[in-house]
């Protein structure tokens, strides 16, 4: 045990600077610390500007940012050597954890500071206690352990003595026996019992809490012994007890301590619905989970708003150590879902925590296809956010599904493509001997048309290489692979397309058109132009309305699409439509004496087509007044007959 000695009592001069020095009153430090000549000022000054630091062997005292200065290093040692430090490491930590404060220690103190105080010394430490800080730290450099610990003991009790308030709060709302409890200082609670302090509930809550934080279980049974049954505090705010603050901080002697108080919920819930057991299982300490499980009323099976137990918590974390702990308690179950339908498996492999998964993967009861209430599982989330660690230990697992779709009946494959570019997953799924390549969502579109429709040629690439790819494959509207690609004009994936040997160029829609056809109505001449290089391309082929590419062309407006299709060698200039129009009828009635001049430059044109009308194309020139037009034509026809 800690004895003070009585050094300070055989003192022949009765001040805290050492015996044999000359008192000096608070005037007499300021500045450049010589005594003044004259009287004591009238009232108490600020610290700062009555004291002043010096250094000295031991340590330097500290009162934050406040001067207190001892006049000499010599001074300063003729004080410590009052203090004999006779207590063993062994006998300090007994006392602080059996809570045994001596008579040695705050009684003998408070004599020493009797002793050893003359009039004009309690008028300084007057001063010193009218700073609000000064107490606190005192107490918080007074804990066990700390250098020169007995000083800073004396320094309390000296300013306690002076009329410094055992109850003031610092800077942080700490009061003085919540900053002794966040330390350890047992000593300090009895000087400030002994000084009146009480414990009411503010000050009970701060002082538990801090010592369940620090986990100083001395200072805990000392607090506990002092509060009634009935009345453990709640923060008012949070609604947190100590335990949380003790499972937060896995101070795990401090929770034993905490869990044999009857009074004390251990199931209790803070404002965001989180018990003492799940905090511990948050910060990942499986020791601490597993003693707070031991308790019988420890609600193990509690679940938040949002449906997540425990495991949810450690699923959040990645703690698979805390999971593996949890799930020795019978009540919990690995694929218990959330109100979102997410399993902590899948909640694990969102989150990217590897080890987690490879805990989970091991137990023998956990359903790897569980689906949330979109139909995604645990590999579709992995795929999804990049986790490409999870992706490989799922794969590897012989129970996973790899083509279980969605509610929108969407594979894993499909949704990686639709929603990522990273080859190498999708390299990973390919490899898989399961994977079905051409399974189709609910309009029927395949993963090499969702590749195609956002031009990702290198993606189309992979899947082409697939031996069991189908590129020629149709949705619910008859399209191709290649609609897709000519569709929106995504010639780089159209490409890849035009390269695979077993394309169907000609393919057909529901309506009849064909890739052709629909590149010419988009007026994409690049699309154009690299379909009418294929060997096999149908150039005439026509769609339910009877028009053909060359119909299509005319009918937007576009002369250099009606130029480049009346280059190749197979083009039927002179096709009709249902409606018997042929491209010159058609240009005829846009307007556009660039096609006019184009078809009638082609040597098959015949110009006096007439439509089921009975019109030819010189009658709607001439009926829409447009007399460049009917005058090319004339031309034409003279020219015809002269031949």
């Amino acid at each position: 045990m800690t004895r003070i000695s009585d050094g300070f009592a055989r003192g022949a001069v009765g001040n805290p600077f050492g015996p044999g020095t000359k008192s000096t009153s608070p005037a007499g430090l300021l500045g450049n610390g010589q005594p003044a000549k004259g009287a004591v000022p009238a009232g108490p000054q600020p610290l700062k500007d009555q004291f002043e630091w010096s250094r000295f062997e031991r340590d330097r005292v500290e009162f934050r940012g406040l001067r207190f200065g001892m006049q000499s290093a010599k001074r300063m040692t003729r004080v410590l050597s009052t203090i004999q430090e006779v207590d063993s490491d062994e006998e300090r930590g007994r006392e602080q954890e059996n809570s045994v404060v001596s008579d040695s220690s705050a009684q003998a103190l408070a004599r020493q500071v009797d002793a050893v105080h003359s009039p004009e010394a309690f008028r300084a430490w007057q001063i010193i206690a009218d700073n609000s800080n000064a107490l606190h730290e005192a107490l918080k450099r007074a804990g066990p352990g700390k250098p020169d610990r007995h000083l800073f003991n004396f320094l309390s009790a000296s300013m306690l003595k002076a009329g410094a308030s055992p109850a003031r709060q610092d800077e942080s709302g700490l009061s003085p026996i919540a900053q002794a409890a966040n330390t350890g200082n047992l000593v300090g609670l009895e000087l400030l019992e002994r000084q009146g302090a009480t414990l009411n509930e503010t000050e009970a809550r701060q002082a538990l809490f801090e010592a369940a934080r620090q986990g100083h279980s001395g200072m805990l049974r000392q607090l506990l012994s002092r509060i009634p049954t009935g009345l453990i505090p709640r923060d008012p705010v949070t609604l947190r007890t100590p335990l949380h603050a003790a499972a937060e901080a896995c101070q795990n002697r401090a929770i034993d301590i905490l869990t044999r108080r009857p009074d004390l919920h251990i199931g209790a819930w803070d404002r965001q619905m989180r018990q003492a057991l799940g905090l511990a299982v948050e910060y990942g300490n499986a020791d601490t989970v597993k003693l707070l499980l031991r308790h019988p009323e420890s609600n193990v099976g509690a679940q938040n708003w949002l449906g997540e137990g425990l495991l949810h918590v450690a699923a959040r974390c990645g703690n698979a150590d805390t999971a593996l702990a949890l799930l020795q308690h019978s009540l919990l179950s690995v694929n218990h879902p959330n109100i979102l339908g997410i399993t902590p498996l899948m909640m694990a492999a969102l989150k990217g925590h590897q080890s987690f998964v490879d805990a989970l993967v091991q137990l023998p009861d956990l359903d790897l296809n569980s689906q949330d209430i979109t139909g995604c599982t645990a590999l579709s989330l992995a795929l999804e956010n990049n986790r490409q660690g999870v992706v490989d230990t799922l794969l590897r697992h012989p129970s996973t599904d790899v083509n279980l779709a969605n509610y929108a009946k969407e594979t894993p494959l499909y949704r990686l493509i639709r929603r990522s570019s990273d080859e190498s997953l999708i390299q990973r799924l390919l490899a898989h001997p399961a994977v079905d390549v051409n399974r189709s969502d609910y309009t029927q579109a395949t993963p090499l048309m969702q590749a195609v429709s956002r031009n990702k040629a290198s993606i189309a690439r992979l899947l082409l290489a697939h031996p069991r790819i189908n590129v020629n494959q149709r949705d619910e509207d008859g399209d191709t692979a290649l609609h897709y690609a000519t569709f929106i004009g995504a010639l780089d994936a159209l490409k890849v397309l035009l390269a695979a040997p077993d394309l169907e160029v000609n393919a057909e829609n529901l309506h009849q058109q064909t890739p052709l056809i629909l590149a010419a109505k988009k007026k994409n001449l690049p699309v154009l132009q690299a379909l009418l290089e294929h060997p096999a391309i149908a150039v005439n082929r026509y769609d339910l309305g009877g028009d053909t590419a060359l119909h299509e062309a005319v009918g937007v407006d576009n002369p250099a699409a009606v130029k480049r299709l009346l280059s190749h060698p197979d083009i039927d200039v002179n096709v009709r439509n249902v409606m018997g129009a042929t491209p010159l009828s058609l240009a005829t009635l846009v307007g556009s004496r660039e096609m006019v001049q184009a078809l009638l430059g082609h040597p098959r044109i015949q110009p006096n087509i007439a439509d089921m009308w009975g019109q030819t194309p010189l009658f709607y020139a001439t009926e829409t007044g447009n007399q460049a037009i009917a005058q090319a034509i004339r031309s034409h026809l003279g020219k015809r007959r002269l031949d």
